[in-house]
């Protein structure tokens, strides 16, 4: 749990070959799509994101004076406030941008000029337009079938298909 629990979807990493990062979650039942999102570690394959600094602080991750001290955090200090930015990986956003694209094509206008979808109807149409994507060849650790499996789910998720 929680990618087991019902109205979650489980997403798993793909590197810069769509195949499953070293460092990604997967699994039976709990991957249910795959979406890219870069290695974790490898800068060029991530995104900035907020970080709080008390987690840096107790994970080790800055000196006593707030300083940095590994090359995935990032400090910015302007007007007296400092905020940090750690180097992460994108798979979960990535695909939670799919699902909001799907809200937005098939939802319903709000009073507040927002979109409303059933959550369940986004999930269905999330997994539908997933490209399915079988085990590679010599993985073994993913187990399934061309149409689900632990590393893809049902496959990766597709926003033009989610849309269209």
């Amino acid at each position: 749990l929680p990618a087991e629990a019902p109205g979650v979807v489980g997403v798993s990493r793909l590197d810069r070959e769509l195949l499953l990062s070293e460092s990604s979650n997967y699994g039976m039942p709990a991957t249910d799509v795959a979406a890219p999102g870069g290695t974790f570690g490898v800068v060029a394959d991530t995104i900035l994101s907020t970080f709080p600094e008390a987690a840096a602080r107790e994970f080790g991750m800055v000196d006593p004076d707030g300083t940095p001290n590994t090359p995935s955090l990032l400090r910015d200090c302007r007007r007296g406030v400092c905020g940090y930015y750690l180097y992460t990986t994108i798979a979960s956003p990535f695909a939670a941008g799919v699902a909001a694209l799907i809200v937005s094509a098939y939802g319903h206008p709000t009073a507040g000029g927002g979109f409303v979808l059933d959550p369940d109807r986004t999930e269905r149409v999330l997994l539908r337009s997933a490209t399915p994507t079988p085990c590679p060849e010599g993985a073994a650790t993913c187990r399934g079938t061309d149409t689900r499996n632990s590393h893809y789910g049902v496959g990766i998720v597709d926003a033009l298909a989610a849309v269209r």
